[in-house]
C-alpha cells in the first residue's frame, strides 16, 4: 500500500488526518461489483504513538476497487502492505460467445 519511512513519507513523518489511495484493477471483470475483503500483510508502525487506522475497499466496479487507508493525530506508520479477496459472479468468456449465438 505504501512505504515511507525511507523518503521521510507524511505518513511517517506527519501529523494530522492523512490518507493514501491505491487503485486495484482485476485481471477479469465481474457481473456485477464483487464483495471485497483487504487485509493486512505488514504493518510497521512507531512504538512511541498510538496507532490509528482505518482501511476500506471504496469505489468497488465490476472491474477494480479502490483501497483506502486513513489515520489520524499523531499515529506514525512507516509500511504498509495490503492482500484483498474479491468474491463474486465472474464473467465466463465461454457464456459471451453463447449469448452473442457464435
Amino acid at each position: 500500500m505504501f512505504s515511507d519511512f525511507d523518503k521521510a513519507g507524511e505518513i511517517w513523518v506527519g501529523t494530522g488526518p492523512r490518507e493514501r489511495h491505491k487503485r486495484v484493477t482485476s485481471k477479469e471483470k465481474f457481473v456485477c461489483p464483487p464483495s471485497v475483503t483487504l487485509n493486512i500483510s505488514l504493518w510497521d508502525f512507531h512504538n512511541e504513538t498510538n496507532f490509528r487506522m482505518k482501511l476500506q475497499a471504496i469505489d468497488i466496479t465490476e472491474s477494480g476497487f479502490t483501497a483506502s487507508f486513513e489515520t489520524w493525530d499523531d499515529t506514525q506508520i512507516a509500511r504498509m502492505h495490503v492482500t484483498w479477496q474479491a468474491s463474486g459472479d465472474a464473467i465466463n468468456p465461454d457464456e459471451i460467445w453463447d449469448v452473442l449465438g457464435l
